[in-house]
């Protein structure tokens, strides 16, 4: 029996590693900034160097490149509960409404199904 697999001409972009910030997975696949200018390489060769060297923005800098975002930052409260208690109370709202209107409207709805 064969079996017949298509050609792989173009690979699928979902199995490129990509870059998250996540506080589960530490380490991302990549970093954040793959494409660096003349003077983020410049400060990539002084990293190779003691560290001593390098003043505390040169670290930050360095950090961003690997980095999007600090834990500190990834750690800040956002304000997504707002959004998800709108739309339980929008739902609560509107089976409300439909209940309302079963109460109000239902008798009517007999008088046709009796017809």
């Amino acid at each position: 029996m064969a079996l017949c697999l298509p050609s792989l001409d173009v690979i699928p972009a979902f199995t490129f590693p990509t870059y998250h910030d996540l506080r589960h997975v530490p380490l991302p696949d990549i970093p954040f900034r793959a494409a660096l200018t003349s003077q983020e390489t410049a400060l990539k060769e002084k990293e190779k160097g003691p560290w001593k060297q390098l003043s505390p923005e040169e670290k930050k800098s360095l950090y961003h490149i690997m980095f999007n975002q600090t834990y500190a930052e990834m750690n800040k409260p956002n304000q997504e509960w707002k959004t998800v208690l709108g739309g339980v109370f929008f739902f609560v709202g509107f089976t409300g409404i439909v209940m309302w209107w079963q109460r109000v409207h239902g008798e009517d709805m007999v008088e046709w199904a009796s017809v």
